[in-house]
């Protein structure tokens, strides 16, 4: 699946290989999907430096400008996609909204909720994936101190070099 953030900026899937992810398709209009919104953003500050990822996918004709005042006045923390008639036919047709998919670390549809769920039914249910996903384990420390960090501040780090400046050590945490 690939899709356009609002900034224009295209968002595949694969870019989240090996994480949880929860693929919420929703609208700005639609109230329960509003009352979703904050359960998402708790789960992600909690859960995104445990391997959870979470896509929220607008459709259904949201203007730009509302997809946008939504995301400031709710406080969304997460990706927020543009989604169109062809990504909704790609899950197998998105019939109403809150619809919220949950994609295991291996790239599969584990669990399809329809229509509003709280915090705790997400919670419970990424929870039986996260316990299966492979975090990498970065020590920056002297003690050698090992600190969880997300494989994309690795990449980064790899990238930027700063692996030439400090202590790092890589090993896989199971």
């Amino acid at each position: 699946m690939n899709l356009k953030r609002i900034n224009n900026n295209d968002v595949s899937l694969s870019n989240y290989s090996g994480r949880v992810i929860i693929l919420d398709f929703w609208a700005t209009w639609c109230g329960p999907c509003k009352l979703e919104l904050p359960g998402y953003i708790e789960l992600y500050n909690t859960y995104k430096n445990k391997g959870l990822v979470i896509i929220g996918v607008t459709i259904w004709w949201d203007s730009i400008d509302e997809i946008v005042s939504s995301i400031q006045t709710n406080k969304i923390n997460y990706p927020v996609l543009i989604g169109n008639d062809s990504v909704c036919n790609l899950y197998g047709g998105i019939d109403g909204v809150p619809t919220t998919l949950i994609i295991n670390p291996q790239g599969q549809i584990v669990k399809t909720m329809i229509g509003y769920d709280n915090k705790k039914a997400f919670e419970d249910e990424i929870n039986k994936w996260l316990q299966n996903t492979s975090p990498f384990i970065l020590s920056t420390s002297p003690e050698n101190k090992e600190t969880n960090v997300p494989i994309d501040t690795i990449i980064q780090a790899v990238f930027n070099k700063d692996i030439n400046s400090t202590a790092f050590r890589w090993r896989s945490y199971i």
